[in-house]
């Protein structure tokens, strides 16, 4: 590829290009964008044709801005334009949304949004009616109200800095004006609802203009920071008549749009639209980039649609356009192998359409416009039952040059073969040096390259092309593709003619028949053959020459006649066959006899079976007995019956027949009055033999009668016709009558019975073996019963012998059985028995079995016993070292039921395991983990238990933090216990059992006891622990009093330290400091609620309780505020003087030691005692 630079004057900078055929000369040119803070520009290049550009030269019509001109504004962003035809002559001019194609804004009103072009480089203002002062930054072109012009529109914006968004919308009047059009009020958004990529496209396939917008709405988090935006994606689907109809698509958090495009994402075969953002103006802590994509789902499945094509309605002659299309599937895209064929109608959308490009397997095309003036264009696109037309387009074009194709000859439908010269002699005219034209024959996927011509100042040109040998025969089309400098600019259909190879041409002529009778009207075909074999008999068109004095001829027809000869002997027929303009004719000679009176068939006198061929032979005699042969005659073949298979080929006829029964066959010569009727009996199949009884085993005292019964296919019983051959191998006498033997046994054995059955050529051989015995002999279980299960059935099969122990007679059946209630028995079939244990014991079956009207009895011992099903046992997961556990355990057996007699076992690691009666007894050895498996057993039957413990060491008491309890009325006590082993080492644990005062109400959650009540309680609650016999147990005391009030404020204060701290004590003498709170006023750093450390000689606390409170005014200057021992001691001789009162009132009481009084720990925390 050749390299290739666009160098910009005034050192601008390139922002995009946009390409088009600026000059309609086929090639692509280009515009390009610039801006610095000097200079702004639109600059052209002019593509050569030979990998060079002419650079600037269309430039001079096209204004600068110098941005160091006053009356401009400084720089601002590049924005959008585009290459469009405005003013419908053809010539692709310049559209821009900022004044000029620039990047600034001029300050003064005389903005140029759209330049003219004439197609010779020179550029016209077309900015009428548009909005001045303002930023253009977008627009969208496509023709709106489909009246062939292009229609607009503008986004702009007022200032630079940000403000209103305004949407401007244009009609286009034939290139002469700008007409403003009301905006949709659901599109005019503010400025923080707007974005600057706007879309035409027709999304939904309608045929009309629809327009899409994205709006830009930014999300504010909780500080009013901007942290992305919401993009929404509005359609507005267009009439066609300056109406739309907005829909609301979706949206979604992302961040500022910056460019939209309209692709096939999900190649399905419609656009999707998809959109890039970033951060753009917003505000955000964080970068956003990313893409958007939003499907398509407004355009039916398999439909074939044009998604790029010229925008503009009016083209130029000679310009090269780009057309793109799409086939809506819901099949796998990658699948598919459509071929596309592209075609043009200067006359309208009924046509006649020429071809432009056809075979095309991608989904594009550049094409060159053919320069044929025309006000009245459509394109039309094929594929595989899929079309799709666009239109009305108009073609302009200089001086009226065409480069168009009229074929003078040869005609449409005109006759070709190997070995001929087709002339081929055309009008053509040009626009173009060096313009040529191609001729091409195709048929189907043949194509064949005739010539390539160029085209020079004649109007007429010629080729002569000779068709060669070997080709395939049919319709060719030719056509005409033109191209300049080796590229095609486009194609023209010519005509159809047909091509015939020599090898289709007829070679031989013949007739199905020629021996016909005398005086009889018969009907012959004629077959004609080509050179390659093939049969064309319908193809040609026939005469016939023959003498009619000695026949007639008539009713010459797609390849037959009749013929009715009147006299004997041979006559001759010529034949002339004609097919693609040529001839070929042959004499056939045809031999005339007397008509057929006798018909003769030969067919099977015997009964024939079902499934065997009927052949039947055919042959005729004329009234003087002399032998005709029929192969030169048709005959019919009826039958009526059951068969298949009919076969005619004379002078044979085969059949089959497929059921029993008689055929009844009529053969008939056609054309005559001669028929032969004959009938046929069919036999079935011997299929199926019965040697009745099917009984194998017979006492030596019995007599055997066999009776044998014989069956067809269709099991009907069949007796006629059968012959029965009978031999016996073993000791015994027989009689056999027919299909009846009877057989007396002599000695027990065996006896082999053979017969042979016959009839017609059908034989089949049977053979039957009897066994004779004495009697009956032992009945033997197939396994040893020595006991069953109690509530378990158990099932017994019993083999019988007869009394030599040698034969196995398992046709019998029991018919009688009995025990006693320890067991019951039933029967599950008729050699086997369920036995199932009721209670445990032992007991005696009786059976009696049956063979063939014999009879005998057995009896059997048998015990029921319990066996173990279900082990209840409950062991703890946790046990303690050194400590014995108690586990005790149930067995049942099968009916739920409690056993004692089993054996069990107790293994276990790292515990030492005792079985006491129905208890096990456990003790750890050493800390750690461990596992016990327990196992019953009794009989066959073992039920085995196995669990993992944990073993804890010993324990030694529980533990609670404190012993006594304290706390007011409605409030709760929460109480944490836990177990101490004998290193004082504490555990959690869960299920203790609690007893308390009446009155009281435990909640336990997990490890957690909680007491309260609304009554006052002064006594013992009891927690204990029982784990599987290790028990431990304690008792500690639990008070609940009335709400206190402050009775006096006690001040504790440090000398050395400074650190003051207040003691609230209220009226029944309890510490409630912490149930306070305190507000400490003056120079003090605070330690804790109560305590503080001051750098003052006075301070100030104000002390409050359940509503009441107290003010204790502190002066340290001289230490009086100091507590000395022996206020302490005149205070606790008050308290303990107050409760001595109490107590001697209430009655002679226990003295209770107040000591460690422990109120709630989330309220109270010092005793009594300390103060």
């Amino acid at each position: 590829m050749k390299n290739w630079t666009f160098d910009v004057p005034n050192d601008d900078r390139i922002r995009g290009f946009e390409v088009g055929d600026l000059n309609a000369d086929g090639r692509y040119d280009f515009i390009t964008k610039s801006d610095t803070f000097n200079w702004d520009g639109i600059y052209t290049a002019l593509c050569r044709g030979n990998e060079t550009f002419s650079v600037g030269k269309w430039d001079e019509g096209l204004p600068r801005y110098n941005n160091s001109d006053p009356n401009h504004s400084p720089k601002i962003s590049v924005q959008q334009y585009g290459l469009f035809d405005l003013n419908n002559d053809g010539w692709l001019d310049i559209c821009s949304a900022t004044g000029n194609g620039g990047s600034i804004m001029v300050k003064e009103p005389c903005q140029y949004y759209n330049w003219i072009s004439d197609g010779k480089g020179n550029w016209t203002d077309f900015s009428r009616n548009f909005p001045t002062y303002e930023e253009g930054i977008n627009i969208a072109v496509a023709d709106i109200d489909n009246d062939c012009d292009l229609d607009m529109v503008l986004t702009t914006k007022k200032t630079y800095e940000g403000g209103e968004i305004a949407h401007y919308l244009f009609e286009n009047d034939q290139g002469k004006n700008w007409i403003r059009r009301d905006f949709p009020d659901e599109f005019s958004l503010a400025s923080t609802g707007a974005t600057k990529n706007d879309i035409f496209e027709d999304v939904d396939g309608d045929g009309n203009v629809d327009f899409i917008m994205i709006e830009m709405t930014p999300n504010y988090d909780d500080n009013g920071d901007e942290i992305n935006c919401t993009d929404t994606v509005w359609v507005a689907f267009g009439n066609g008549d300056w109406t739309w109809n907005i829909v609301r698509q979706g949206s979604i958090d992302a961040g500022f749009p910056n460019k939209i495009y309209l692709v096939d994402i999900d190649l399905d075969g419609d656009k999707d639209l998809v959109f890039s953002y970033h951060s753009g103006p917003l505000k955000t802590k964080d970068t956003l980039n990313g893409i958007v994509c939003f499907f398509n789902t407004q355009i039916d499945k398999d439909e074939l649609l044009f998604t790029e094509k010229p925008v503009s309605t009016h083209l130029r002659g000679g310009s090269i356009q780009h057309f793109g299309w799409t086939l809506t599937t819901s099949d796998d895209p990658k699948a598919m192998n459509d071929i596309f064929n592209l075609s043009i109608s200067y006359t309208g959308i009924e046509g006649p359409y020429f071809s432009l490009k056809s075979g095309l397997k991608r989904w594009w095309t550049d094409l060159i416009i053919p320069a044929v003036p025309s006000n009245n264009v459509y394109f039309k696109l094929v594929s595989e039952g899929a079309t799709a037309v666009i239109g009305p387009y108009f073609i302009h074009n200089e001086e009226g040059l065409t480069s168009f194709v009229t074929l003078n000859q040869p005609d449409d439908g005109e006759f070709f073969f190997s070995g001929d010269e087709m002339e081929l002699n055309f009008s053509t005219s040009k626009i173009f040096e060096d313009e040529s034209v191609e001729i091409k024959l195709k048929h189907e996927s043949n194509l064949f390259i005739l010539g390539n011509i160029p085209i020079g100042k004649e109007e007429t040109s010629k080729l002569i092309w000779k068709v060669p040998e070997e080709f395939e025969e049919g319709l060719y089309n030719v056509f005409f593709d033109f191209s300049y400098q080796g590229r095609t600019l486009s194609q023209s259909d010519g005509t159809v003619l047909h091509l015939v190879p020599n090898s289709s041409l007829p070679e031989k002529i013949s007739l199905n028949n020629t021996h016909i009778p005398l005086g009889q009207c018969s009907k012959i075909d004629i077959f004609v053959k080509a050179f390659n074999g093939t049969e064309i008999s319908s193809l040609c068109q026939y005469h016939l020459f023959y003498n009619p004095d000695i026949m007639e001829i008539y009713d010459v027809v797609d390849g037959s006649f009749m013929v009715k000869p009147l006299e004997l002997g041979p006559h001759n027929i010529t034949i002339i066959a004609s097919i693609f303009s040529r001839e070929i004719y042959s004499v056939i000679t045809i031999s005339v006899h007397k008509p057929i009176t006798i018909l003769d068939v030969q067919y099977p006198s015997n009964p024939v079976l079902v499934g065997n061929v009927i052949r039947l032979r055919l042959s005729a005699l004329d009234e003087n007995e002399k032998t005709w042969l029929l192969e030169n005659h048709e005959f019919n073949v009826t039958v009526d019956g059951n068969y298949s298979d009919l076969v005619k080929d004379y002078p044979f006829v085969d059949l089959v027949a497929t059921k029993p029964g008689f055929l009844k066959i009529n053969i008939s010569v056609v054309q005559t009055r001669i028929f032969k009727v004959m009938e046929i009996r069919v036999l079935p199949f011997l299929s199926n033999v019965t040697i009745k009884p099917s009984r194998n085993i017979y006492f030596l005292d019995e007599t055997i009668n066999v009776n044998i019964i014989v069956d067809d296919i269709n099991g009907d019983q069949i007796d006629e016709g059968l012959m029965f051959d009978t031999s016996i191998i073993g000791s015994c006498e027989y009689t056999a009558n027919s299909s009846h033997i009877e057989i007396i046994p002599a000695t027990p054995g065996v006896l082999s019975l053979i017969i042979k059955i016959s009839r017609f050529n059908e034989t089949i051989f049977l053979n039957r073996t009897f066994t004779v015995i004495e009697g009956l002999g032992d009945l033997v279980p197939d396994r040893r019963i020595k006991w069953v299960e109690v509530g378990k059935p158990s099932v017994f099969q019993f083999l019988l012998f007869d009394s030599s122990g040698t034969v196995d007679l398992y046709d019998y059946c029991i018919v009688d059985c009995n025990t006693s209630n320890i067991i019951e028995i039933g029967i599950r079939s008729n050699n086997s028995l369920s036995i199932v244990g009721k209670k445990p014991g032992d007991s005696v079956i009786n059976i009696t079995i049956e063979f063939y009207g014999r009879l005998k009895s057995y009896s059997f011992k048998i015990s029921s016993e319990n066996c173990p099903r279900t082990l209840e046992i409950d062991v703890p997961s946790i046990i303690f070292n050194n400590m014995v556990h108690s586990l005790p355990f149930i067995v049942k057996n099968s009916l739920g039921d409690e056993i004692t007699d089993y054996d069990i076992d107790v293994t276990s690691c790292s515990i030492t395991s005792f079985v006491q009666g129905n208890i096990v007894e456990l003790c750890g050895n050493e800390v750690g983990n461990g596992w016990i498996e327990v196992n019953v057993s009794n009989r066959d039957v073992y039920k085995v238990l196995r669990r993992e413990i944990d073993i804890f060491p010993e324990m030694k008491s529980i533990f609670t933090q404190n012993e006594d309890y304290i706390d007011y009325m409605d409030q709760t006590i929460e109480i944490r216990p836990k177990l101490m082993d004998v290193e004082g080492n504490l555990y959690t644990w869960n299920n203790w059992t609690v007893k308390a005062p009446g009155g009281v109400e435990i909640t336990q959650i997990n490890d957690v006891i909680q007491l309260s009540t609304s009554v006052k309680i002064d006594d013992k609650l009891i927690i204990s622990l029982d784990h599987f016999g290790v028990s431990f147990s304690k008792k500690i005391n639990i008070s609940f009093i009335p709400n206190s009030i402050i009775k006096d404020i006690v001040v504790k204060y440090s000398t050395d330290s400074g650190f003051v701290e207040a003691i609230v004590i209220d009226q029944y003498g309890n510490n409630v400091t912490r149930y306070c709170n305190f507000n400490w006023i003056g120079d003090f750093e605070r330690l804790e609620s109560y305590k503080v450390r001051t750098f003052s000689d006075s301070i100030k606390v104000e002390v409050s309780l359940n509503g009441t409170t107290r003010i204790k005014n502190i002066n340290l200057s001289s230490n009086n505020n100091q507590i000395s021992p022996l206020f302490l001691i005149a205070i606790v001789s008050s308290v303990i003087i107050v409760i001595l009162i109490a107590l001697y009132i209430r009655g002679k009481m226990k003295t209770q030691s107040r000591q460690n009084i422990v109120l709630n720990s989330n309220r109270i925390g010092n005793n009594i005692a300390e103060e």
